[in-house]
């Protein structure tokens, strides 16, 4: 392990502890654990118009808050994070959310966030669909 890096199991403990904070709608704590320049990729999502890759704070909130104008309320659940051989956490995502004066639920695929982690801070996260 390099100076500064953290064990792979803290690794694992930051991601689950993120997706909890995501669970009680907590959304400033997560940035503790974001890295200043972190990536945001969406680009594995292809979400129309959120298809890039988001830079620092601003850019994750500037992520959010497009995200967010659709949904009213968003559910979710995931798999237990799994560290892949290149040191990056997966974890498989299964959401649905329910649209903004439609009311209706949309289920969506289920898809994998790839978290990138260096000293305990989370530098890069990518979206990918299950396969």
């Amino acid at each position: 392990m390099a100076p500064g890096e953290a064990p792979l199991s803290e690794n694992v403990e930051i991601v689950r502890g993120l997706y909890q904070c995501f669970k009680r709608r907590d959304n400033e704590t997560p940035f503790d654990y974001y890295a200043d320049d972190v990536e945001w990729d969406a680009r594995g999502a292809q979400i129309p118009g959120l298809d890039q890759v988001y830079r620092g704070h601003d850019g994750i909130r500037q992520f959010w808050r497009q995200w967010l104008e659709a949904w009213e309320e968003i559910d979710f659940v995931t798999d237990e994070p799994e560290v892949l051989d290149d040191g990056r956490v997966r974890v498989l995502v299964r959401q649905r959310n329910r649209g903004h004066g439609s009311g209706i639920w949309l289920d969506h695929p289920a898809y994998h966030h790839l978290w990138s982690l260096a000293g305990g801070k989370v530098t890069k996260v990518e979206f990918s669909w299950a396969d």
